[in-house]
């Protein structure tokens, strides 16, 4: 997953390369300058991915990895003050952390053994609650709007669908009825839902 600047004139994203000591294959993070067409290399050596830039403009979260588990770390985007929000050290898995737009929650997977769960945390680092639990694989969070809820993909049907979840009551409704499977939702201030399919033809975008 990448992320706009809020601007529009930079992507921050991962990129896997072996510039470093060992010669090890790693992600680490980049940002994109569209006009100037610059390259900036953001960390070195943190196996990061999955940034989300917050709401304001100045701090990044995202994914770091370290001995087979992986926690969310955030940076502001002049590389200062690093920080690890979640200790898992036990083979956890976390993927795709995303601000809510008042920047005071940041949703993501969660992963032990199989499927996934839906969290969420604050940037300090406390409060962290599951959202979204069971034997399904409930991923790929995004909040709406408005910040009240959310949009997300689950197989609990045998087939990943879209979902929504009501952060206040905590209610779950089904909003797509695919057959080949619908994934990684985005949506924007109208409401309007972006995602992708799995079809015959391979993996397409849909509205």
């Amino acid at each position: 997953r990448m992320c706009w600047s809020r601007d529009g004139k930079k992507l921050y994203y991962a990129r896997s390369t072996r510039d470093n000591p060992h010669w090890s294959y790693q992600d680490d993070l980049y940002a994109y300058d569209i006009e100037s067409e610059d390259e900036t290399r953001l960390t070195y050596g943190r196996r990061a991915m999955s940034p989300s830039l917050s709401p304001d403009g100045t701090t990044l979260v995202f994914v770091v990895n370290h001995d087979g588990t992986t926690n969310l770390a955030t940076m502001k985007t002049d590389t200062s003050d690093f920080k690890l929000i979640t200790t898992f050290s036990r083979g956890e898995q976390v993927y795709d952390p995303v601000w809510s737009p008042g920047g005071d929650r940041i949703v993501f997977d969660y992963s032990i053994k199989d499927g996934r769960d839906i969290a969420w945390i604050r940037p300090d680092g406390s409060d962290m609650e599951f959202l979204v639990q069971g034997l399904d694989d409930s991923r790929s969070a995004v909040f709406t709007a408005d910040g009240k809820g959310l949009l997300f993909s689950s197989d609990r049907t045998g087939i990943s669908n879209l979902y929504s979840f009501d952060l206040a009551t905590k209610r779950t409704e089904q909003i797509s009825n695919v057959l080949g499977g619908a994934f990684m939702p985005t949506v924007n201030a109208n409401g309007e839902i972006i995602y992708s399919a799995y079809t015959y033809q391979g993996y397409k975008l849909y509205a």
